[in-house]
């Protein structure tokens, strides 16, 4: 069973940030509404960008 992300407070994403991202876990950036990124159990960094919602 999946395990849904441990979502963080949107903050300018950098490199730095995106390098220690521990499994599971999901941020947003601060600057750019609506892109995300996702850590993978495997470690894989997934980038996505999430649809505003009205």
């Amino acid at each position: 069973m999946r395990r849904k992300p441990t979502l963080k407070k949107p903050q300018p994403l950098t490199a730095a940030i995106i390098a220690y991202m521990q499994a599971g876990e999901e941020r947003g950036d601060a600057q750019c509404a609506g892109l995300r990124v996702r850590c993978s159990a495997a470690g894989r960094k997934v980038f996505f960008i999430w649809p505003k919602s009205t």
